[in-house]
């Protein structure tokens, strides 16, 4: 059963105020500000859709895309709670939903698992829309990557993999998937992290599939790589080209004194990229960034035309987080003319992160996450920096700071952005999660610069 409601925004320059029958939803419009608000998507800016899972979001960095024509797709879970499936709505570029796809807009994919759910969606040039996340059979782990390809219309892409997926179980202990990057001849790259062993400390990882879903048994050994930075526990963030046919591996990574933001460039062929070293570790084909005194991390990565590549994330100081920014050279190096020294972090709130980045037309860059307002739950959060990484006064603001925005998409219950993506007209679309107090569900908001 799918279920819509409407939140109204009452102001430019004030927070949303929502009215609407259930907030076991999906939610999906515009907010005003310097960043205005379009009236004419979905009603009065907002879309609310529950797709009918107990959980429509895990974390799902890359659950958005947007075609050329401006219907936008979103993934995540389907299905009831004793079977959740793989979920991928398609909205036209006015937020109602697309009838064309699936049943009603909605496609669901079983690859025969009691839980699955899909972190990342990549569009193909020809129109096929590939998904990767993590399936199990337990709800307490077990995990294994599965991938799934379906043809424009939502339906099952049977010359895929398996018929319609391919399941991924390479360390033989438990994996996870955050990204997924869609190579010039079709081959694909699959990045997260995992456990050869588990429990024990997991590894950055990458997978190589062929364009028809076969293993790419060319890529690394066997086809994954396992990137170790520091020999403790590193996490995987969502992952993005980097030049080439090579790809940028963001994470965390446990050193000697906390955890540090790395990132490693991997070649087609699953080996590290020599030339990508900041020469402070002694590892090639990685850069970190340890801050003393402050964990760090970094979850979403872009690069610039130029071929320096911006790193987003957080620090950690205490029981603190704020939003981190950092920008490499080409070479892995830290870029000593962005922020101070390579780096800058920002207090958007209380406990607030950095979980997407994306440039924007005109140079500027755009960071989204999360942030804990004085009630004590979860906003999403949204700054807009120059190039040089300092807050761009001229974006506005809707709360006490120039630059930076804040969404609080259902009052008193946790939101959070995950993933930003502009579509072919400059707007910005930002994808993440909001709950009701109990489940997850998928949130959208589209802005116009």
């Amino acid at each position: 059963m799918v279920t819509v409601c409407v939140r109204l925004s009452v102001a430019v320059a004030l927070l949303c105020v929502a009215s609407c029958v259930s907030r076991t939803d999906m939610f999906a419009g515009r907010y005003g500000g310097s960043l205005s608000l379009d009236a004419t998507f979905a009603q009065d800016g907002i879309l609310a859709l529950d797709v009918g899972a107990v959980d429509n979001l895990d974390w799902t960095p890359q659950g958005l895309a947007v075609q050329a024509d401006g219907r936008v797709l979103l993934a995540g879970r389907g299905g009831g709670a004793a079977d959740r499936d793989f979920a991928v709505v398609r909205l036209r570029e006015d937020g109602t939903l697309d009838s064309t796809f699936g049943t009603a807009g909605i496609a669901e994919v079983d690859l025969g698992y009691a839980y699955e759910v899909v972190e990342s969606l990549r569009l193909q040039p020809d129109g096929k829309i590939l998904v990767a996340g993590e399936v199990s059979s337990s709800a307490t782990g077990g995990n294994e990557v599965g991938v799934a390809r379906l043809l424009a219309d939502g339906s099952p892409d049977t010359s895929f993999g398996t018929g319609d997926a391919r399941i991924v179980d390479l360390l033989g202990g438990e994996d996870v998937v955050n990204g997924m990057v869609v190579l010039g001849d079709g081959r694909l790259r699959l990045c997260g992290h995992g456990w050869a062993v588990y429990p024990g400390s997991p590894d950055l990882v990458v997978y190589g599939l062929l364009a028809d879903g076969a293993l790419d048994t060319s890529f690394g050994s066997g086809g994954v790589l396992r990137i170790d930075f520091f020999g403790g526990d590193e996490f995987g963030g969502s992952c993005q080209p980097g030049g080439g046919d090579s790809v940028l591996v963001p994470g965390h990574g446990w050193g000697a004194t906390g955890f540090a933001a790395v990132l490693a460039r991997v070649l087609a062929d699953g080996t590290l990229d020599a030339a990508f070293d900041d020469g402070s570790t002694g590892m090639p084909g990685r850069a970190t960034l340890d801050i003393t005194g402050q964990g760090a991390g970094c979850d979403a990565v872009v690069r610039q035309p130029d071929g320096a590549i911006l790193c987003a994330g957080n620090t950690q100081t205490g029981g603190d987080s704020d939003s981190l920014l950092a920008r490499f050279l080409p070479t892995g190096a830290l870029d000593t003319s962005f922020g101070t020294g390579g780096w800058v972090t920002f207090d958007l709130g209380c406990d607030d992160v950095f979980q997407t980045v994306v440039l924007l037309p005109d140079g500027r860059i755009a960071a989204a996450g999360e942030r804990t307002n004085a009630a004590g739950d979860q906003d999403f959060s949204l700054a807009v920096l120059t190039s040089a990484g300092a807050l761009d006064a001229d974006a506005g603001t809707n709360v006490d700071q120039a630059g930076v925005f804040r969404f609080d998409v259902t009052p008193g219950q946790d939101d959070g952005a995950r993933s930003l993506v502009l579509d072919s007209q400059g707007r910005l679309l930002a994808f993440g999660s909001t709950t009701d107090g109990t489940t997850n569900n998928f949130a959208v908001l589209r802005l116009l610069l």
